[in-house]
């Protein structure tokens, strides 16, 4: 779909590169636990448009 509307010559990142929700959810836990965070903002983004987006909002 990106490709269409951005031409061939676009690079977008792989699959496998894109940041997983079970990552986010790790980055956010480890930065509560370890360094303290109390207040996490989600800004937006792709990986904020997924199908389980909930759920990740309800683990953080």
């Amino acid at each position: 779909m990106g490709g269409e509307i951005f031409g061939g010559d676009y690079g977008f990142l792989k699959k496998e590169e894109v940041v997983s929700l079970e990552e986010m959810e790790e980055v956010a836990t480890v930065f509560g636990k370890e360094v303290g965070v109390v207040k996490i903002g989600m800004r937006g983004g792709e990986g904020l448009m997924g199908k389980d987006l909930g759920m990740l909002i309800e683990k953080v």
